[in-house]
């Protein structure tokens, strides 16, 4: 059986494009997005049942641990970050923690538009899946009228709620490369 072969496959090649983007001074993160939509597309499909299950079980597992890293790690240094002690590091660190207040609120009030634009979104659905609906009607089935109410109910079942735009409007802070921009600019004293 060569599942471990191919599951150590699709983690070397992503790992390996890394490096040799880093060593040739390019863009390690856009290497591994053109390195995924490569093995997504070619790789993927050519992978046993057993691997591809396997693989994106891991990968996914994986992206979890990174991201509760991430989070934990910012949550952390948003207290103990030296520019926003307001100490002898940072003279200015009221205004930093103004600067950060206004900031979220920014972020808040630019997310809204998942608010805004919900009823839009919803409608342009109803519309599709009512046209859809029509199409099924007029292909003169034994069954397309029952096929077409079907769909209709599944696609009102599916329209976006007030908690999926909540969700939506929230997940847009998050800012974990930002975040670590911003770090690495504070180590290389870019602030001063």
């Amino acid at each position: 059986d060569k599942v471990p072969l191919e599951a150590a496959l699709c983690f070397a090649f992503p790992w390996s494009c890394y490096y040799a983007a880093e060593a040739l001074e390019l863009s390690g993160i856009v290497a591994i997005l053109f390195c995924g939509i490569a093995m997504a597309t070619y790789a993927r499909p050519n992978l046993s049942p057993h691997a591809r299950t396997l693989t994106t079980e891991l990968f996914e597992t994986l992206a979890a641990i990174a991201e509760a890293f991430v989070f934990n790690y910012l949550g952390m240094a948003f207290f103990t970050f030296p520019i926003l002690s307001g100490g002898q590091q940072s003279p200015a660190g009221g205004t930093v923690w103004r600067l950060a207040l206004v900031t979220m609120l920014a972020c808040f009030v630019g997310r809204l538009h998942a608010f805004l634009l919900l009823p839009l979104t919803n409608a342009l659905r109803m519309r599709s899946a009512r046209r859809t609906a029509r199409e099924l009607v007029a292909a003169a089935e034994s069954d397309a009228q029952h096929r077409a109410t079907s769909y209709l109910e599944a696609a009102q079942r599916s329209l976006l709620s007030t908690a999926h735009a909540f969700v939506v409007w929230f997940s847009g802070l998050r800012g974990g490369v930002a975040f670590a921009i911003a770090a690495a600019a504070y180590g290389d004293h870019a602030f001063s």
